[in-house]
C-alpha cells in the first residue's frame, strides 16, 4: 500500500511539474521576448536561421532563453514538490 501511495504521489508530482513548467515557460517565453524587444529596439527571433540577426545578438538570445528555461523547470518542478507535499500533508 505505501508503494502504490509513493507512485500516485510520484505521478502527481510529475504532472503537476509538466503543468507548471508549460506555463511558466510560455510566461517566460514572453517575458524574455519582451526584454529582447526594448533592449534592441527589435523583434525577438522567431526562427533560428534569421538573417537579419547578428551572431552576438543570436548568441545572446539564446543563452538567456536557455538559462530562463532552465530556472523556469526548476522553480516548477520545486514548486510542484511543494504543492504535492501541501496537499498530501492534509
Amino acid at each position: 500500500m505505501a508503494e502504490s501511495q509513493q507512485t500516485k504521489e510520484t505521478v502527481v508530482e510529475k504532472v503537476m511539474t509538466l503543468g507548471l513548467t508549460l506555463a511558466a515557460g510560455w510566461l517566460a517565453q514572453k517575458l524574455v521576448g519582451i526584454v529582447f524587444q526594448k533592449a534592441t529596439h527589435a523583434e525577438h527571433p522567431l526562427k533560428k536561421d534569421d538573417e537579419s540577426l547578428g551572431i552576438v545578438q543570436a548568441t545572446t538570445f539564446a543563452a538567456v532563453s536557455a538559462g530562463v528555461a532552465a530556472l523556469t523547470q526548476r522553480f516548477a518542478k520545486k514548486g510542484a514538490a511543494r504543492a504535492v507535499a501541501r496537499f498530501v500533508s492534509k
